[in-house]
C-alpha cells in the first residue's frame, strides 16, 4: 500500500479517535448527584432522631456538664431576645400613635386653613397639605420598617434557639448543627473525589427540586423511630433467611417503603441545617451570574446603590 495512503488513513483514524475521546469528555464534563438522597442516606444519619431533631449521643461527665451549660446559656439568650422583641413592639406602637396624632393635626390644620377660601387659594393649600401628608407617611413607614427589620432579625435568632431543646442522650443544638455540617462536608468531599476521577468539572444537584417540593412537606407524620434510617440499616435479615421467598421479598419491600418515607420527609429532617448546599441546584463548579446581572440592571435603572446591594445579597442567597 502506498505510504501516503497509509499516513492518510492513520491521520483519519487519529482524528476519529480524538473526536470520540472529546465527545466522551464532553458527556462527562457535567455530572449530577441526588444530594437530597445521598445526605439523608449517609450512614451517620442513622443516629438522627427526627422526632427530637437531634443525634443520639453517649456522654461522659465532662460533655454532659458542657451540654447543660449550653442549655442554660441558650435559655438566658432566649429570655434576652424575647425582652428585646417586646421593647421593639412597644416602640412600634408608639410610632403608630405618634403618626395618627400627627396626621390628625395636619388634617385639622388643613381644614381650618381652607375655610372660606376661594377655589384657587384652596387648591394651593391642598397641594401643601398633600406634601406634608406624604412626607409624614414616608418618614413614618421608614421608621417602622427599620424597627420591623430589627425585630425580624431577632425573631430569626429566637426561632433558631427555641426550635430545639436539650434532651438526655441527644446532641445539643450546636452539636446537631456541627454534625449535619460534617455530614455535608464529607459527602461533598466524596462527590469531588469521584468527579475528579471521572473528569467531571460541574456537578448538578438532581434532588434539589424534590427537596423543595417536600420542604414544608408532610411534616414528620411519617417519620418516627420505627422508620428512621437507623431502623432501616440496623435491621437484621438473619432470622428471615430460612423463611419462604415471599416473606423475604416482603421484608425487602418494607425496607423500600421505609426508605421512601424517610426520603419524602427530607425537607423536614434537614430544616434545621443552615447549609445552602442542600438547596442548591449546583454542587460543584459553575459560576453564578445572578448578582452581576441584577447589579447591572439596577445600575441602568439608577436604583440607589445601597438598596441595590441589599436586594442583590438577598437574591443571591435566596
Amino acid at each position: 500500500m502506498n505510504r501516503r495512503i497509509v499516513l492518510l488513513l492513520l491521520l483519519i483514524f487519529s482524528l476519529f479517535s480524538l473526536e470520540a475521546k472529546a465527545q466522551r469528555r464532553g458527556d462527562m464534563a457535567i455530572g449530577k448527584v441526588n444530594m437530597h438522597a445521598v445526605l439523608l442516606l449517609h450512614p451517620a444519619m442513622a443516629d438522627y432522631d427526627s422526632e427530637v431533631n437531634a443525634f443520639l449521643v453517649q456522654r461522659d461527665a465532662v460533655s454532659d456538664q458542657k451540654a447543660k451549660n449550653e442549655h442554660r446559656a441558650n435559655q438566658e439568650e432566649i429570655n434576652k431576645l424575647e425582652t428585646q422583641i417586646r421593647k421593639i413592639r412597644v416602640r412600634i406602637t408608639d410610632e403608630d400613635n405618634k403618626f395618627m396624632k400627627k396626621m390628625q393635626s395636619i388634617s385639622s390644620a388643613y381644614e381650618e386653613s381652607i375655610a372660606g377660601l376661594a377655589t384657587a387659594p384652596a387648591a394651593l393649600r391642598e397641594v401643601e397639605y398633600l406634601k406634608k401628608k406624604d412626607k409624614e407617611e414616608r418618614e413614618y413607614f421608614a421608621r417602622v420598617a427599620l424597627l420591623n427589620g430589627e425585630k425580624e432579625v431577632i425573631e430569626k435568632q429566637l426561632l433558631k434557639l427555641t426550635q430545639f431543646d436539650l434532651k438526655d442522650g441527644y446532641s445539643t443544638p450546636e452539636e446537631t448543627s456541627k454534625r449535619l455540617d460534617s455530614i455535608i462536608s464529607e459527602t461533598t468531599s466524596y462527590i469531588k473525589r469521584i468527579a475528579d476521577q471521572k473528569g467531571i468539572s460541574v456537578v448538578l444537584n438532581s434532588g434539589f427540586k424534590r427537596l423543595m417540593r417536600n420542604y414544608e412537606g408532610k411534616g414528620n407524620n411519617f417519620v418516627s423511630n420505627n422508620n428512621s434510617l437507623r431502623a432501616i440499616v440496623k435491621g437484621s435479615t438473619q432470622a428471615t433467611l430460612n423463611i419462604d421467598p415471599n416473606a423475604l421479598r416482603g421484608y425487602y419491600e418494607s425496607v423500600n417503603n421505609l426508605t421512601i418515607s424517610w426520603l419524602d420527609n427530607g425537607g423536614y429532617i434537614f430544616k434545621s441545617a443552615g447549609n445552602d448546599l442542600i438547596n442548591s441546584d449546583i454542587i460543584l463548579g459553575g459560576y453564578d451570574l445572578t448578582g452581576e446581572v441584577l447589579t447591572a440592571l439596577y445600575k441602568a435603572y439608577k436604583i440607589d446603590p445601597n438598596i441595590t446591594q441589599a436586594i442583590v445579597n438577598t437574591a443571591v442567597s435566596y
